[in-house]
């Protein structure tokens, strides 16, 4: 239970009271209550689901030359970020403690590091923070290619590590 002001009177009163025991006036906390929180809740949702529409709907089906249609716009569309994210794994894989490595971020000017080849190919020239087999961190500095084959299958042409 807490006090709140009148808004009548300015006296004072239980915010449990229906009115103010000085002027008689209702009394109303002033808050939202649960049923505010449910409505927001319900907007947020509908928004959130229209987002989510209205991303499924960018994929449109391309026509091909004998009259049907197939999901192929991962074939012109820029997926440089997700090379990035596949090559991230190639990588961890050559190194001898994984879970510790540390690639640089979307703020450390990651998106550089990337050149589109053409075809669905890109070329990686970036660096990997991790352990080695003494526990030391050091930086990796690798150049890889990597090709998009299909919508979710990516396909490692090279990785090389170099030395700084």
């Amino acid at each position: 239970m807490a006090l709140i002001k009148c808004k009548e009177c300015g006296q004072r009163v239980s915010s449990k009271a229906k009115n103010c025991p000085n002027c008689g006036a209702p009394v109303t906390s002033g808050g939202c209550g649960i049923g505010c929180v449910v409505i927001l809740i319900g907007i947020v949702m509908i928004i959130f689901a229209s987002m989510i529409s209205r991303c499924n709907s960018d994929s449109q089906p391309i026509q091909t030359e004998g009259g049907t249609t197939s999901f192929d716009s991962w074939k012109t569309s820029d997926n440089s970020t997700m090379a990035y994210i596949m090559m991230m794994d190639f990588v961890k894989q050559k190194l001898k403690a994984p879970k510790t490595a540390e690639f640089p971020g979307v703020f450390d000017g990651r998106a550089d590091h990337i050149t589109y080849l053409g075809n669905q190919k890109y070329k990686i020239i970036s660096y990997v923070d991790s352990q080695n087999s003494f526990g030391a961190l050091i930086r990796n500095h690798f150049v890889g290619e990597i090709e998009q084959v299909a919508e979710d299958k990516w396909k490692l042409n090279a990785l090389v590590f170099i030395e700084p």
